[in-house]
């Protein structure tokens, strides 16, 4: 590269204002450095100062693209037909973000830019452990862009197509925590609009690269949480069978969308419930409740057929779980019961090594480890186990308070307060012991002091024979009257 291209690169690393004062002086004062493209981004790469995306932007002629709303863009993420997503960092705080730039394309039919910064800047409100939290919404050139908690995860329909369908009691808990998060959203008034599989990201997970193929396997990590992600992000749309034939990307999952989204276009509490089923109908079966070969078979089958019951895709689905999944799953909308019953109707059923607030238990098993009825991917065998081993030993990081601020009585609170129970027993009965003893060392203190233990000393046999002698001698002679 010539003199010119490296000043054309520091002038926009200088426009980028991705490297403050002091560092561009830096790269200007060390002789050699400044001289060639290849020395300014092998000192700037070396130093960590930027990501390889970042030089790459710089280097186009894009470097003053790299800030988006004060958020400077780290990486991209993805690329589809509904926007660009990158990584980023906070514009005060040094977290890492999750910010998508929205097409406007992709808004059409049904939605507006407006309208959509306003709904997800309405999102921000809602906060939640169980939630990918909506930190932030505004536009950039004319596009909205919204800003999300980054989540360095896996969806569960990607998780599920690599490892078969899921244990029971695996699935209940993923949903029961994505049944928290979305009640969390109800009790503000904010809908998601398309719960699936999709939108629930679990992490943290493993990743493994595979030797023969080179594809990166993922497993959850131990205490893996599942969270409910893109709240109130996906555009409105106009009843389904209204959508022009051909816009299928406008058509989203429909296979996880409620029957009654296919004649109105409105969103509710009651379709987000559906969504929530039909995730759980899948992380069992791994298929959604209906299939079709196209999109338009999708639909018919959406307005015409009932999903098959679940328990007769998987022989091990409890009776009650099984009920709640037909319940969710119920075409007329008030049928369908709310996450508070959900979350209690699970909960027994879960996977307590999964509980974030308890100590890791067991591996979590792929289907075919199951002997479950549906059919799983087979193993895949690797160097290194795809599930990392769970330590038993692992303090709860948690205590005894519940980090969650959720309702004590709750269902979801039950296992912290068996614990807590358990630790303040043992505590009673080390306070009644050290009482004990101290009490038992009070009264031999006191008997020493007042020597009462001689009453319980046997009698020296040399001082009974001296108090026979001291005693008078009686006779059997009688005392003569006076």
């Amino acid at each position: 590269m010539s003199p010119a291209d490296a000043t054309q690169f520091l002038d926009g690393l200088r426009a980028s204002r991705l490297l403050d004062d002091r560092r561009l002086d830096e790269i200007q004062s060390t002789p050699g450095v400044a001289d060639s493209m290849d020395g300014l981004s092998s000192y700037v790469r070396e130093r960590g100062w930027l990501t390889p995306y970042q030089l790459d932007e710089v280097a186009a002629g894009r470097g003053g693209a790299l800030a988006i709303g004060g958020y400077r863009l780290q990486e991209r993420l993805s690329d589809d037909a509904g926007g660009t997503t990158y990584k980023a960092t906070h514009p005060a705080l040094p977290d890492l973000v999750a910010l998508r730039v929205v097409r406007l394309a992709w808004l059409d039919p049904g939605d507006t830019a407006t309208e959509y910064v306003a709904r997800t800047q309405a999102a921000c409100l809602v906060s939640d452990p169980y939630l990918t939290n909506v930190l932030d919404a505004g536009t950039y050139a004319e596009a909205p862009f919204v800003v999300q908690e980054f989540v360095d995860g896996c969806d569960l329909f990607r998780l599920v197509n690599e490892m078969g369908a899921l244990p029971v009691p695996l699935a209940c808990e993923y949903v029961r925590q994505a049944a928290i998060g979305l009640r969390a959203a109800h009790d503000k008034g904010i809908v998601h609009g398309a719960v699936s599989p999709h939108t629930i990201l679990l992490s943290p997970v493993k990743r493994v690269a595979d030797p023969a193929t080179g594809y990166e396997l993922i497993r959850p990590r131990a205490g893996a949480t599942a969270r409910l992600t893109d709240l109130a992000l996906a555009p409105r749309r106009p009843p389904l069978l209204e959508i022009p034939y051909g816009q299928t990307e406008a058509l989203g999952a429909i296979e996880f969308l409620p029957p009654e989204r296919l004649a109105s276009g409105d969103r509710d509490v009651t379709g987000d419930l559906y969504g929530l089923g039909a995730t759980l109908y899948f992380l069992f079966s791994a298929r959604p409740p209906v299939v079709g070969a196209s999109p338009a078979e999708t639909l018919v089958n959406l307005r015409d057929s009932v999903p098959p019951p679940v328990e007769g895709l998987r022989s091990d689905v409890p009776t009650a779980v099984a009920d709640v999944v037909r319940r969710l799953l119920e075409r007329e909308p008030l049928a369908r019961p709310g996450t508070g019953e959900v979350i209690d109707i699970l909960f027994p059923f879960c996977e307590p090594s999964a509980f974030p607030s308890e100590p890791p238990g067991e591996e979590v098993l792929v289907a075919s480890e199951t002997f479950t009825k549906v059919a799983a991917a087979a193993p895949v065998e690797v160097g290194d186990p795809l599930v990392e081993p769970l330590d038993e030993r692992r303090p709860s990081s948690h205590g005894d308070v519940d980090p969650f601020g959720h309702d004590p009585m709750s269902a979801e609170a039950i296992r912290p307060r068996r614990r807590k129970a358990k630790a303040t027993r043992r505590h009673v009965v080390w306070i009644v012991a050290g009482l004990l003893l101290h009490l038992t060392a009070l009264l031999l203190l006191i008997g020493w002091a007042t020597n009462w233990y001689a009453f319980l000393m046997p009698a020296d046999p040399a001082d009974q024979k001296q108090d026979q002698k001291d005693e008078p001698k009686k006779t059997g002679k009688k005392k003569p009257k006076s």
